[in-house]
């Protein structure tokens, strides 16, 4: 008597294999955390002028910016699959949150380590 997998087990865990891979996050790597995080203001990618559910077309980007957020302020950015033409550009945050951690000239937070000191153009080392 042959022992094996029955086909329609296999079928089941490729099927769950797929459902799960596909609700993954959308932006690999470690989570950033939003300084000064409050909730009343909003999500942290909502607080970026990014869009959690969809890709963000940012000025002088050729692909979407893809954005992740989670509980106390946690989020991921990173370049997403779709080009972008004729797009609306993304404004930037509102000014009542730190500025000082936004780099103006690339329409993104600064990098770790690095700040903004005159809330304008780029981000320098701290």
């Amino acid at each position: 008597m042959k022992k094996g997998t029955p086909v329609p087990l296999l079928g089941l865990l490729l099927f769950f294999f797929l459902t799960v891979s596909a609700h993954g996050d959308d932006c690999p790597g470690a989570w950033q955390i939003l300084p000064n995080y409050n909730p009343a203001q909003g999500a942290p990618c909502q607080i970026l002028g990014l869009n959690s559910r969809m890709g963000t077309c940012q000025p002088g980007y050729a692909f979407e910016t893809l954005c992740d957020d989670a509980s106390n302020g946690r989020y991921k950015i990173c370049r997403g699959p779709r080009r972008c033409a004729g797009q609306r550009p993304v404004a930037p945050p509102p000014r009542r949150i730190d500025c000082t951690h936004w780099d103006y000239t690339h329409n993104r937070p600064c990098p770790p380590g690095y700040i903004n000191r005159d809330c304008s153009g780029d981000c320098g080392p701290r």
